[in-house]
């Protein structure tokens, strides 16, 4: 017997099939040899070893019928195992697919997040630019009413107490150094010059002496 009827990797699908190819193989003088040393040999192998028997002019006709009813049973086992190793390729494909796909989704949402995210990120930055515009707008404003003020204030002063305070300021600024070591002996200085004495502070005033009387004679 070439073919096995158990074996589901024949490629055959029919017992009758499978018995026929059996009855062939052993009416003509073969067995399963040939089937068995090629059973996991790829065709090209098998048309090979087929060629040599039929080629060779030593083998009987029946044994050459034998090798080639076996030979078709191999192209059919082979058939089958090749459309099995395209359906796991085809399978494998079709999962890589479906991760692409998902990683795909995933990106396309996390992409629609970061934009949704640019989006509000740069409504705030409107907000604060307009915020900052109007702080600054109010500044202005503020600022302009206090030049308005202190030009009020100066006109509603007289004229001599206007010039007598810019002459102070001015004198003021001249007689202060502006060196730091020289500002802090004046303070010093001028510290000093307005504590009392421990003599001045402790002696009491001494109270004035008394007049002698002074008689006055009729």
């Amino acid at each position: 017997m070439a073919v096995d009827f158990g074996d589901h990797a024949s490629g055959f699908r029919h017992a009758e099939v499978v018995r026929f190819i059996n009855n062939e193989v052993l009416l003509n003088g073969g067995g399963p040899e040939f089937y068995a040393a090629l059973r996991s040999r790829p065709w090209s192998e098998v048309e090979d070893r087929l060629r040599g028997v039929l080629a060779d002019p030593r083998v009987p006709r029946a044994h050459q019928r034998a090798c080639a009813w076996s030979a078709l049973a191999l192209g059919v086992r082979g058939a089958a195992r090749q459309r099995e190793q395209q359906g796991r390729r085809i399978r494998r494909l079709q999962e890589q697919m479906e991760e692409r796909e998902t990683a795909a989704w995933a990106l396309a949402s996390e992409l629609q997040r970061m934009r949704g995210e640019r989006k509000e990120m740069a409504a705030q930055l409107r907000c604060a630019r307009a915020a900052l515009q109007q702080v600054s707008n109010e500044r202005n404003v503020l600022r302009r009413r206090l030049i308005q003020a202190e030009k009020s204030a100066l006109a509603d002063k007289p004229p001599q107490e206007v010039m007598s305070e810019s002459r102070a300021k001015q004198r003021g600024a001249r007689a202060w150094p502006v060196d730091v070591d020289e500002q802090c002996k004046m303070m010093a200085a001028g510290a000093q010059a307005v504590q009392p004495s421990e003599g001045q502070m402790t002696a009491p005033a001494a109270a004035p002496e008394a007049a002698p009387a002074t008689v006055v004679e009729e």
